[in-house]
């Protein structure tokens, strides 16, 4: 090889050096060397905060880099730079460490990402939502220093932005003048790729916090798809006094956990607000989580999709389970809207319509394979005001539900339209609707314990749905997972039976027999 190689080669060893990734350590202050080479040697957060550090070069955060996060930080954070599409930059705690990021003191975002765009922020592990807290980045938010926003992790706008395996921990003592602080608030206007998922937000016990869970806006008015905006999943979500999940357009919302959601005005679980292309799917409703469809745009906003949830309310508290309602104006209502396969445990109506005006409410309405229980509290199963109207898509798009009775308004199931009804009079309508669903209480698991699986001596709900594959094939697989297959069950599980071998017995002793004595052969 003559010296022009050799020096070709070296440029190009050269200029690959500088395409891959680097590992930059960063704690409150600067430690040992200062070359980021470690967290003994970490570089100060002013370093990540200065946006000089950021961009192309050796000893910069720069697309495809990871920013390691040492110890307890008690500066927020602010993003300097983008990544790239397969070269994101990723803030994550440094390995075999828990990074804490203490709030106390500061304002407007712990986590700043202002306007760039492919940013991970990974906590690496963490999944309370199957009972993993083992969380090694934690964020303790004061949210309720007076005249503070205090978002956990919060941007202006940008694409492709991920936040997982991170716990936020409210600690403030007094209501924030914003409902939109305390988790995650990301707001981005089009088509924009965000998922937020395995976090787990918390308060300390009760809803006496302020704050919401997590926000991800795309817009409002523009939707193509159920999947190009927000994947919102496996969040597990308590104690917030504002709503838990808060979505609009191009948004999934499913595998969370959503408990204890309450304060003053409405404060929901679930939201989804003046959006087109919503679906919200495979959640638990734990204690006053409710799904609130809210269109507060004055026009017609939809599709919307919501099945295979579990409502659940076991303190004698009073939350529906789906609220939809048009307050935007007289044309303000929602279309296309299918609600399959929930289960509902709650004290009030399992489905209810409202509304601030006199407008078309909801048109175009599917319930199909629905478990409703009865409300002690005086509504019907299906509730709507006067004043939000419900259309349905078909004169089957009402049936195969199961109605528990007992309830204040039993043997009332219906009140919509200014039509109340048994099942026995919705049958008798034109078009009759209801003619395959039934009222009984269908046997659980544990009831008790929020274990709604059907058990095998189910008689209402076992074999007692409609086979929906054909037409919805997002309902092909239930709750679990599970692939529905043959007649369908009523409800957010498909029943499978238990193939779990009996257990051994035990107290069995079984004992070598003794020789035998005195044995005589005998020839015939």
């Amino acid at each position: 090889m003559n010296w022009k190689s050799i020096l070709v080669l070296i440029g190009l060893l050269g200029l690959a050096s500088h395409a891959f990734a680097e590992n930059l350590y960063i704690g409150q202050s600067a430690a040992g060397a200062d070359d980021g080479s470690s967290c003994a040697n970490q570089k100060a957060i002013t370093f990540f905060n200065t946006a000089g550090n950021w961009g192309v070069g050796a000893n910069k955060i720069s697309a495809g880099d990871t920013a390691y996060l040492c110890g307890t930080i008690t500066t927020a954070l602010t993003v300097q730079g983008s990544g790239t599409s397969g070269n994101v930059i990723t803030i994550s705690p440094a390995q075999a460490q828990t990074t804490t990021i203490d709030a106390t003191g500061l304002v407007n975002g712990i986590i700043q990402i202002g306007s760039q765009s492919y940013i991970t922020i990974d906590g690496v592990t963490g999944d309370k939502v199957v009972g993993d807290t083992a969380y090694t980045m934690i964020i303790n938010n004061l949210a309720g220093t007076a005249g503070s926003n205090a978002y956990g992790v919060h941007n202006v706008t940008g694409s492709n932005l991920i936040v997982k395996h991170v716990k936020i921990i409210e600690t403030g003592t007094t209501d924030s003048p914003n409902d939109n602080s305390g988790g995650v608030y990301i707001v981005t206007p089009g088509t924009v790729g965000h998922e937020i998922a395995y976090n787990w937000v918390t308060g300390t016990s009760a809803p006496n916090k302020d704050g919401m869970g997590l926000t991800c806006f795309t817009g409002g008015g523009i939707g193509t798809s159920f999947t190009s905006g927000c994947q919102v999943h496996h969040n597990y979500i308590e104690y917030r006094l504002d709503d838990g999940i808060r979505c609009d357009s191009n948004c999934s919302i499913y595998n969370n956990y959503v408990k204890e959601i309450g304060g003053s005005g409405h404060s929901d679980g679930i939201i989804c607000q003046s959006g087109n292309y919503c679906a919200v799917y495979n959640n638990t409703m734990d204690n006053g989580a409710e799904i609130y469809l809210d269109n507060i745009a004055n026009t017609t906003k939809g599709p919307l999709r919501v099945y295979n949830n579990v409502f659940w309310d076991h303190d004698g508290g009073a939350s529906f389970g789906i609220e939809i309602i048009a307050e935007g104006g007289t044309s303000s209502s929602w279309n296309d809207v299918v609600i399959a396969n929930n289960t509902f445990d709650i004290e009030a109506a399992p489905i209810r319509g409202s509304s601030n005006n006199t407008n078309l409410g909801v048109t175009n309405l599917v319930v199909l394979n629905n478990i409703m229980g009865a409300p002690s509290q005086n509504y019907t199963q299906l509730s709507a005001a006067s004043g939000a109207p419900w259309s349905f898509a078909s004169s089957t798009a009402l049936d195969y539900n199961a109605y528990q009775l007992g309830g204040a308004q039993s043997p009332n199931i219906y009140s919509v339209n200014g039509v109340t009804a048994t099942l026995a009079q919705l049958r008798a309508q034109s078009p009759s609707r209801e003619t395959n669903g039934k009222t009984g209480s269908p046997t659980f698991v544990s009831a008790s314990t929020g274990d709604f699986h059907l058990s095998g001596s189910d008689t209402v709900a076992l074999n007692a749905g409609v086979d929906l594959s054909a037409t919805y094939t997002f309902l092909a697989s239930d709750k679990d997972g599970v692939a529905r297959s043959g007649v369908w069950e009523l409800g957010a599980y498909q029943f499978v039976s238990d193939t779990t071998p009996p257990a051994a017995p035990t107290g069995i002793t079984i004992s070598q027999p003794s020789a035998p004595t005195n044995l005589h052969l005998v020839r015939d």
